[in-house]
């Protein structure tokens, strides 16, 4: 894990600039339902339409901000998830080149086109969301309680005892995710090995008529993902 992080040092501070528009963001989707709240309290039960308009002018602007930062946030994010996709392709490929002939052996070229294509964009995508992540949950959980409490504490308290149950139920479900990326790489080596062994021997294949031989191994395999995936 380290060693990826190091790749996004060059990118600190395009990071730390949108863990700030992220949390802002976060910051003002949490006031929509507190200002479609004093519309109704302050607007619509007292009858004082200037207080209406007022108050739906002020969503409008919270609104138009917030969709601004997240269409910011979602450039910002793809620019740099792809930079930092490029530096991670750049070291993998350099990595494979200095590999020697025992190590090649051992990994295999599926493997390797695996680790160099598959995966990148995995930790790409993982990157990216990274980043959303960590800015959107502590905002969201510190607002929502303090929201939670200013409009009913009662309400407050159950929503603070369920936070472990869900920390639970998500520690619960995520738990299996490690062995499925693991059997999840090791069958996208195998569907990689039989393509290429494919296309290297489609001669042979068309020549000997082993087109439904190679079609079932394709879907032998395809079919041993889906079922222990």
């Amino acid at each position: 894990m380290k060693k990826v992080i190091a790749y996004l040092k060059p990118y600190k501070k395009q990071l730390i600039f949108m863990f700030i528009i992220h949390a802002l963001s976060t910051f003002l989707s949490l006031l929509m339902p507190y200002l479609m709240s004093a519309i109704v309290s302050e607007g619509i039960a007292k009858q004082e339409s200037g207080t209406i308009v007022r108050l739906c002018l002020l969503m409008l602007g919270v609104g138009a901000v917030s969709f601004l930062f997240s269409l910011l946030t979602v450039r910002m994010n793809a620019k740099v998830s792809s930079s930092f996709g490029k530096s991670l392709s750049r070291a993998v490929f350099s990595k494979i080149n200095s590999l020697s002939f025992e190590e090649y052996s051992r990994v295999g070229t599926s493997g390797l086109l695996t680790r160099s294509t598959d995966d990148i964009f995995s930790v790409e995508d993982a990157a990216g969301g990274l980043v959303a992540t960590v800015a959107t949950v502590p905002v969201l959980l510190v607002g929502g309680v303090i929201l939670s409490f200013s409009a009913d504490a009662v309400l407050a308290l159950i929503f603070l005892a369920a936070i472990p149950l869900v920390l639970l139920l998500a520690r619960f479900v995520t738990r299996p995710l490690g062995d499925m990326w693991d059997k999840s790489d090791r069958y996208i080596d195998v569907q990689n090995r039989i393509v290429r062994e494919r296309l290297s021997g489609l001669r042979v294949i068309r020549a000997f008529g082993k087109e439904k031989t190679e079609h079932a191994r394709a879907k032998d395999a395809t079919e041993n993902m889906t079922r222990y995936i």
